[in-house]
């Protein structure tokens, strides 16, 4: 019934800022090891998030960094989450909630 609402993958279609508190230091963590058998399925899943502009490549630091946590599907493809088990902050409290 409300097809036209939900078409595409959900994209702002504007530029979004997110803004953290100042007092909260920021956390990088290393990256995880990726296990070989998974490193071509992985560098396909990537390709294709840069492709379809859904991630966007950054080359210079940044102050917040979280692991990569790769999980396999029953169907063989990958789901990419970011590790926040990790993380001794609790990122949704570091953010200022923005509402547009």
């Amino acid at each position: 019934e409300f097809f036209d609402v939900f078409k595409g993958l959900g994209c702002l279609h504007r530029e979004h800022h997110i803004t953290v508190y100042p007092s909260v230091q920021p956390v990088i963590h290393p990256p995880r090891r990726v296990p070989l058998a998974l490193q071509p399925k992985l560098k396909q899943k990537l390709d294709s998030l840069l492709k379809n502009e859904i991630m966007e490549k950054k080359d210079e630091p940044t102050n917040w960094v979280n692991s990569l946590l790769i999980v396999e599907k029953k169907d063989g493809s990958l789901r990419l989450c970011l590790d926040l088990n990790k993380s001794q902050i609790n990122l949704n409290k570091a953010i200022k909630k923005n509402f547009f």
